[in-house]
């Protein structure tokens, strides 16, 4: 089945350390992904969410940037009806998986 991996911990190196004790450099993101990652860390984000966490309203291309640095980051279409009454699918974002890096 499809298991979720959660990260744990961060360092006072500004190193993050998944499950397995590898070590993800803050250095490999700017301020505005290492938002993103020390948000989504806490909890899944509507993209909503996510634009305020960051300080922008351009989350999906700041997650865009994460995947291809290797993070491993989920969407899920939420059905919703919008404020005008029509049918949409907001994303919500959740974080699986870092990508790993040797320090």
């Amino acid at each position: 089945m499809n298991q979720k991996k959660t990260p744990n911990a961060v360092s006072a190196e500004g190193l993050l350390l998944n499950q397995s004790g590898e070590k993800i450099l803050r250095a490999n993101c700017t301020a505005r992904e290492w938002a993103a990652v020390e948000a989504l860390r806490s909890r899944p984000h509507m993209r909503e969410e996510l634009d305020r966490a960051i300080g922008a309203s351009n989350s999906p291309h700041i997650v865009m940037q994460l995947r291809r640095k290797g993070f491993d980051i989920h969407c899920e279409l939420i059905k919703r009806i919008d404020r005008y009454g029509k049918a949409c699918q907001p994303g919500k974002y959740s974080l699986l998986a870092f990508p790993e890096v040797s320090v």
